[in-house]
C-alpha cells in the first residue's frame, strides 16, 4: 500500500517484477488509457464507486498502520538495533 508519490511506471514496474499486487492512490487527474494495466484500473475502479468505496475494497485506509508501526517501532529500538538488513 502506498500513497500518490509513487504513483509512476516504474513502481508498478518494480512490484510486478517482485510478484507484488500494487496498491497506489493514483493522482486526482489520472488517466485511465494510459501507463501500467493495473493503474489504469485501479483509476477506472475509483471512477466507478468513489474515493472511499476504493478504499475500503482495497484496504488503502490501513496504511496509516504501516506508518505508525514504524516510527514507533524506531523510538523503542533505536538506539540498539543496527542491522542493516533483513535475516531470516
Amino acid at each position: 500500500v502506498m500513497d500518490g508519490a509513487y504513483d509512476n511506471s516504474e513502481a508498478y514496474k518494480l512490484l510486478r517484477g517482485m510478484g507484488v499486487k500494487p496498491v497506489i492512490k493514483p493522482r486526482r487527474n489520472a488517466r485511465d488509457d494510459r501507463g501500467p494495466p493495473e493503474r489504469c484500473r485501479m483509476v477506472r475502479l475509483i471512477r466507478r464507486i468513489g474515493d472511499e468505496g476504493w478504499t475500503r475494497i482495497v484496504g488503502y485506509g490501513r496504511r496509516w498502520m504501516v506508518e505508525t508501526a514504524f516510527p514507533t517501532f524506531k523510538r523503542t529500538f533505536g538506539d540498539y538495533c543496527m542491522a542493516k538488513e533483513l535475516t531470516t
